[in-house]
Order: structure tokens, then sequence, then C-alpha cells
């Protein structure tokens, strides 16, 4: 299972906070929808338990966080990441972004 590059983004956004994120302050930045956000928590929560990690937390009225533990296991896997890990995307001439394979 991989993940796309917005995913990746997400990731990285919830791996630097250790206050909860809203989805609105999520959407804004990635630039994209609430809706879409909602949509690449899920597809993250998909790979996170494909990877035997809890999923993003999420607590009415404060938003989403990662917790503690799977930040350390995340910031390991990606951290060990091999060249061939990692896979470029591309459609025509648009460039769809990256997305890793653990």
């Amino acid at each position: 299972m991989m993940l796309n590059a917005r995913c990746i983004q997400l990731m990285k956004l919830l791996l630097r906070s250790s206050l909860y994120l809203t989805a609105d302050k999520l959407a804004q930045s990635l630039n994209v929808s609430k809706r879409t956000i909602y949509y690449d928590i899920q597809k993250t929560n998909e790979w996170l338990h494909h990877e035997g990690l809890k999923p993003i937390q999420y607590a009415r009225g404060l938003g989403f966080r990662l917790d503690d533990e799977v930040k350390q296991e995340i910031t390991t896997k990606w951290n060990t990441l091999q060249p061939a890990d990692i896979t470029h995307i591309s459609h025509g001439s648009e460039k769809l972004g990256l997305v890793y394979g653990f």
C-alpha cells in the first residue's frame, strides 16, 4: 500500500505538531478543501492500519493529531527509506507526485 504526495504532506504537518490541528487549518495549509482533508485522513488511516500503527486521532472541537508512538514509528520508517522505496508517478506530462511504499 502506498501514500500519495498529498497524504505525505498531511502526515508531515501532523508529525510536526504536538497540538491538534483542525480540518480547516489542514485544508488551508495544503490548499485543498476540508472534504479533501477528510478523504486524505481516511486514506492515511488505511495506510497506518496496513503498517500496524494506530490511526490519526480525532477529538471533536479540537481536530486531528498523531500519537507520539506513531510519530516515532513513522519517523524511523522514513529515515530508513532506500531509493528503491520511492516511486515517481506521472500521467502524460503531469507529474502526480511521489508515492512511498513500505
